[in-house]
This record gives C-alpha cells, structure tokens and sequence, in this order.
C-alpha cells in the first residue's frame, strides 16, 4: 500500500511468548570424546528430535547455563557417574524438564535415580530416550490446542457473541473469513521470510524451513501438519492465544489444509456405507480443566483447532498413560463415536499422506464438536480416564443455531478482511486491523476494494486523532476514485468531503473550506445526491467560516443547510436542533443577542422532546440562554437559566468540573451586579472550591 506505515513485528518477544516450542537437549559427560564415530552417530540420532543439542564436559559450565535460560524447559541427558552427583544441585531448577540417565550399568544407577522424580528412567541406549523426547512433544501439541465447553440453551442463545466462548467463536470466525479469501504463492514466500528471522540459531528447525519452502506444494498441507517441525506450534499458539497477527501470517496454510481436508472427505466417504467410526486420542490435562470437563458431562465440547486422531487405540491409550505420569496432569483418553456421512465438518483418512508413522491417523477440519456422553477412570489411582464423546455437528439444534447466530453477527454481507475488520472493530479486539486490510490491499486488483480499504484504514486513524495518517488515506482513496469514477459520482463527493472534516481538525481551515467547496460541486451536479448530504456540507461550511471569524457568511451557509432539513426531516429531528444552535452561535457573536436567543430557544424545544430531561446538552442550552439574558442585562432572567443548568451539571458531572465551576461563577458574578454579596459569595467559593 504506497503510504502506508509498516507493520513490524517483535521477533524477541514471539520468541519469550514460545510460538514456537524450542527443545533444548544437553548432553553432560566427563568423558566425551568428539572423535570416535559412536560419538557423531549419537549425536546425529538426538538431533533428529530436539532443536537444539548442546555438549557439556563440565559440571559447573551446565549449572551455569541452566540459570540463564528463560522461558524454556531443558531436558538433560547425562552419565551414571556425573549424573549422582549432580543431579541434587540442579534437580529443582525450574528450568530441568526431565533428565535422562545413559550409561552401561543400569543395574547400579537404578538404585539411586528412583529418588529423584525429574529423571526418567536409566538408558544404555539412546533409541528409546529419542522416542520419550517425541512422546513428550507429541503430549504438548496434544495437551495445549483450545478447547471449548459449550453450554448451548435460550439464555445463551440470546446473548451477545462478544459474551460466549470467545475460542469457540473466534475459530468459527476465521473458517468463515478464510474461506473467502484467495491466497498466492507471495504469501507463502512472505510466511518464510517471517520464520527465518523467527528461527535464527535453530538449526534444525531452519532445516525443516528450508524443506519446507522447497517442497511445500510437492507435499501438500496434511504431510506438513503431521510432520515434526515448526508449523504445528505456530497453528497452535496462533489459535490458542486468538493472536490475529500470526494467525494472519498462517492464513493460507489454514485454508489450504481445510480444504485438502475437505478434497479427501468427498472423495473417500461419498461411497461409504459405515455408518459408524470410532476414533481415539490421548493426552494430558491439567486437574483444572479435567475437572471443568468432568462438570460439563452431558454437554458438548468442541476442538477449536485441527483435530489429530487414530482408529487404533494403542498409541493414544500410551500417550494418555504416559500423561499421568506427570504429577500435575490427568491422563484422559477420549473415544470418539462418529457417522462420517452426517458430518458438517469434514474428515479424512491420511494414511496415504501422513508424515506421522500411524497409518491409521483420522485428520478432522478445525472446530469439531461433539457431546460428552460418559467419563471413567481406567486405573485404581484414578490417573487416567475414559472419556466418551458423540459427534454432533450437524445433528444438533440448539448448535446450528449458535452457529448461524455466530454468522449472522459476524457481517455476512461483507467478504474477506472486510468482514473479519468490521468483527474486531465492532468488539474493540486490541490488535492491529490495519495490516489486516494491508494484506487485502495488497492481494487485490480491485481498484473500488482498493478504494474501500483506504476509506475504512481513513476513518479509523481519524477517530484515533491520528489527522496526518488519516489524510494519507483519504487521499489515496481520492487518486484511486479518480481512475474508474465517473466526474459526478457522489463518492468522489464523499472523498472531498473526508479530506475536508481532516483539515478542519488540523484548524487549516483554508484548505477544508477549498475541499468542502468541490464536495458541494460534486454533490450540485449529480442526480443522485442527497439533500441531507448537501446540508450537511452547508453545516460543515458554516463552521468553517465561524472559526475563520466570517459569521456573517457562516450564517448564511447554516440557513442553507437548515432550510434543507426542514423539508427532510421530521420537526423534532437532532439535526434541526443542531442547525437552530449553529445560528444562535452566529448571531451571539456578532452581538445580536435578542436573535440568538430565539434560536438558542428553538433548538432547546426540539433538545427537551428528543433527550432525556438531564441531558447535558439541555444543561448547555440553559448555559448559553443565560448568557444571552445577561448580556443584555436581564439578570434575573439569566439567573433562573444557569441555575436550571446547574440543576443538571451537579446530577451528571464530577463534583470538580469545570462545567460545573464555570456556572457556578457566571451566578456568583449576576449576583454581584445585582448587589447580593452574600449570594454572590457563595458561589464564587463553591467555584473557587473547583478552580
């Protein structure tokens, strides 16, 4: 976008936030030597599963490496002998994971590892240490996706989608949005440009990126899911914490993941004559959730994320079990019930696509729910649980129409970023809706979307008071009408218009005066204008020229524009009100007191119809009737105003503002003119007692 500002990203701080997981393996050993071939062949196996291998000879250098690390959790493996002495000094640093014994002699070190929960168990092997580090990243990709329980009746069917299940609604959202929007290959280039920073000094990692940039077509979106690399962390943090920015760096792969999930569903079960699969999946919760499970038996739950399963119960059933073993986690193994050709989110067997080693992996699309129909413990420790879950969607009433309620208020009508900004916009979501729309801009060739976008990035910096940004947009989206609006389109009229309420907040009023004038052009000449436009660049112009000192000429112009809405609008309309006031402001300070009052009068009939009886404006009308009734000398008069103001101001402001004092010393001053020292006193201290 030609002027936009930059978006950047804090690359340090994602990094502190673990978008992505960075497993750090430390290998300590007294008695390493780097040039035998075991050596090599070790750590070659290791660093095909943890990111990150370092080597240690010495006890004090790792103790000091380990204070330093932040964030992140450390696994260690180390040898019989070292690891006995060591192991009391580090064992409760925050930073050590796991440890893992390797050594030859199993036996003897068995004997005092037992003590010691953190160490895993006494390895003279390192294949089987290689597949704990995997089950224990396959448990936290498991363990972390968001999940939703639902609690679907009247009340909440009623309610605002601002007040529900924000994961939930959130997910939902994004499937809509997603699927609107076309992707392009600069997107994925754009996504690798953001890892590769993202990735520095990560070697294996940038390895997988590498392949990824390479052969991400080739392989498809399912094969790099299921692969061990960065993108699954990414996807789920992104989803997890609802961060808009990264989820938007991810978009495409989103979409396109979905939609070869949908490719492979209408192909593999538009035959299918099963009416039944049954799916399992282990993992790990924490008591917490688990207990928040347990109380929403009966109801429904739903998977805001791509959802990992297999046909085969083993391999779940161990990692539900290896779970428990954490003292802080419930090891749940979920069996899921489901009728493939009721679905309305999609499945698909992956086996032929898989990078996973289970052949019978069932992939479902983001969003899955179903109902928890039983939950049972599995062991006497009551560790780990059998959760029982029916697949509803599709089935489910009160679910159908949370979703097209979720639909209905997420601006149907509009397509793309546009929709997703109005979303955000509408629910005050703190993040950065400009390079939302940058990213649009930039995708496509529609130069009225593109007009659009810089309208919408325009009003936002404007109520910002962001003035120089807004006009930047303003007028960029004038240069882009220019090339496919016809000379008397109303629109070009608007753009004028916009540039014009700008300059008129910078106070260069000159300048808003020229860009009014041309909207009022456009508007004059074209068929399609509306009166109520037109009056309102009457108005606009009219306050120009009051700020300019012309009131003579600003009067004039507010005639204009109330003659208009006289015949527009009903008698009782705001805008009327607006019109009377703006000349009474004219008349005032040209000194014709006795005509300002009349209209000072006028639009205070139409305020006290339209606005509650202790509206501040109706306060102010009082205020400014006051003011006409003293300045022509009539105190008692302008008395009985103020204190009607005042009557107001102490029901609805602050006790101290300034509103509030200024009335006060307007009657203090009409009571000294009018020889009443002790009233006057009175109110210049409750003034003073502000001031």
């Amino acid at each position: 976008m030609g002027n936009h500002q930059s978006i950047s990203h804090n690359i340090e701080h994602y990094q502190q936030q673990h978008i992505i997981r960075n497993m750090i393996l430390i290998w300590l050993d007294t008695n390493i030597d780097e040039t035998k071939k075991e050596y090599h062949d070790i750590v070659s196996t290791l660093r095909t599963v943890a990111d990150t291998v370092k080597l240690y000879t010495d006890s004090k250098a790792l103790k000091e490496c380990l204070t330093k690390i932040e964030n992140e959790k450390v696994y260690i493996l180390i040898s019989g002998s070292v690891g006995e002495h060591i192991i009391p000094s580090i064992h409760n640093l925050p930073q050590l994971d796991s440890a893992f014994i390797f050594c030859h002699d199993r036996a003897r070190h068995k004997l005092w590892t037992d003590d010691w929960p953190k160490i895993r168990d006494v390895y003279t092997t390192v294949k089987p240490i290689c597949q704990v580090l995997q089950q224990i990243k396959t448990l936290a990709d498991y363990n972390t996706i968001p999940m939703s329980f639902l609690t679907i009746d009247n009340h909440a069917l009623e309610t605002e989608i601002s007040e529900f299940d924000q994961s939930f609604v959130y997910t939902q959202m994004m499937k809509d949005v997603l699927s609107t929007i076309q992707f392009e290959q600069k997107h994925l280039t754009e996504f690798v440009q953001y890892c590769r920073q993202l990735l520095v000094n990560n070697e294996r990692q940038l390895n997988n990126l590498q392949h990824f940039e390479k052969q991400y077509s080739e392989n498809g979106p399912i094969w790099w899911f299921t692969k061990d690399c960065f993108l699954k962390s990414m996807l789920t943090y992104a989803l997890r914490e609802m961060d808009i920015e990264l989820t938007m760096k991810l978009a495409f792969f989103i979409r396109q993941l979905h939609e070869q999930i949908k490719d492979l569903y209408y192909k593999q079960f538009s035959r299918h004559e099963s009416d039944n699969l049954v799916v399992y999946r282990g993992q790990g919760m924490s008591k917490e959730d688990f207990e928040k499970m347990r109380n929403n038996q009966g109801k429904l739950v739903s998977f805001n994320h791509f959802l990992l399963t297999s046909r085969n119960p083993s391999t779940p059933l161990n990692l539900a079990q290896y779970a428990a073993t954490n003292p802080n986690s419930i090891g749940v193994f979920f069996r899921m019930q489901v009728d493939p050709l009721k679905l309305a989110i999609p499945l698909a067997f992956i086996s032929e696509i898989t990078n996973c080693t289970d052949k019978d992996d069932v992939l479902f699309s983001m969003n899955t729910v179903f109902r928890i129909s039983d939950i049972e413990p599995m062991d006497q420790d009551h560790r780990v649980y059998q959760v029982h879950m029916q697949f509803i969607n599709g089935s489910d009433e009160n679910l159908r129409l949370l979703t097209d309620k979720i639909h209905e208020q997420t601006f149907p009508e509009q397509q793309g970023w546009f929709r997703l900004n109005s979303l955000l916009e509408k629910y005050n979501q703190c993040v950065d809706i400009q390079e939302i729309y940058q990213i649009r801009f930039d995708q496509t060739q529609d130069n009225e979307e593109k007009a659009k976008i810089c309208s919408r990035i325009g009003l936002m910096k404007y109520s910002q008071g962001e003035y120089r940004d807004a006009l930047t947009f303003f007028e960029k989206k004038l240069h882009i009408q220019e090339q496919f609006l016809n000379a008397d389109d109303t629109q070009l009229a608007l753009s004028y218009s916009e540039i014009g309420n700008v300059y008129l907040s910078t106070n260069e009023y000159s300048t808003a005066l020229k860009f009014y004038n041309k909207a009022l052009e456009y508007n004059q000449k074209s068929s399609s204008s509306d009166s109520l436009t037109i009056a309102s660049l009457y108005n606009n112009i009219g306050l120009v020229y009051s700020y300019m000192n012309d009131y003579e000429q600003a009067r004039s112009f507010h005639f204009e524009a109330l003659k208009i809405r006289q015949q527009s609008l009903p008698p009782n309309h705001s805008q009327l009100a607006s019109s009377y006031h703006q000349i009474a402001e004219c008349y005032h300070k040209m000194g014709e007191y006795w005509q300002a009052l009349t209209y000072y009068d006028k639009s205070l009939e139409i305020k006290k119809k339209a606005q509650p009886v202790n509206h501040y404006d109706i306060a102010y009308s009082h205020n400014h009737i006051g003011d006409m009734y003293s300045n022509i000398g009539d105190y008692q008069k302008a008395i009985a105003e103020y204190e009607k103001a005042l009557d107001i101001f102490e029901r609805v402001l602050l006790p101290k503002q300034q509103d509030l004092a200024e009335t006060y010393r307007k009657i203090g001053s009409l009571y000294d003119k009018s020889g009443v020292a002790t009233e006057a006193h009175v109110f210049y201290e409750r003034a003073m007692n502000i001031f």
